[in-house]
């Protein structure tokens, strides 16, 4: 019981830390914001364990669609991996002009 009650007070505190980033200073609260993983397995944990519809098909069925994609963000991000990002679209026929030649010196 006492994992989801710290668990869910800090949810609340990390959340609205957000809004104090300015008074904290970004790096800071980034350092702080790792812990949100925590607290949220945390909160999961308990909800599994305490949870009086945590045998129920819905709950766990609710868990996994949320937890789940979650879970493979995390995993994502501890493993230093990046997604492939795309670069925004030239705006400038000159850019234009340059994406098309960088695209045709690639595909050689």
């Amino acid at each position: 019981m006492s994992i989801g009650i710290i668990a869910g007070w800090a949810l609340v505190v990390l959340g609205l830390s957000y809004y104090a980033r300015r008074r904290i200073g970004a790096a800071r609260w980034r350092k702080l914001h790792r812990f949100t993983s925590v607290a949220w397995i945390a909160a999961i944990a308990h909800a599994l364990g305490e949870g009086t519809d945590a045998g129920l098909t819905w709950f766990v069925v609710a868990i996994g669609v949320t937890g789940l994609p979650a879970a493979a963000l995390l995993a994502l991000r501890v493993s230093g991996r990046r997604p492939a990002t795309r670069r925004p679209a030239p705006s400038t026929a000159a850019e234009r002009a340059r994406a098309r030649a960088e695209a045709r010196a690639m595909a050689r």
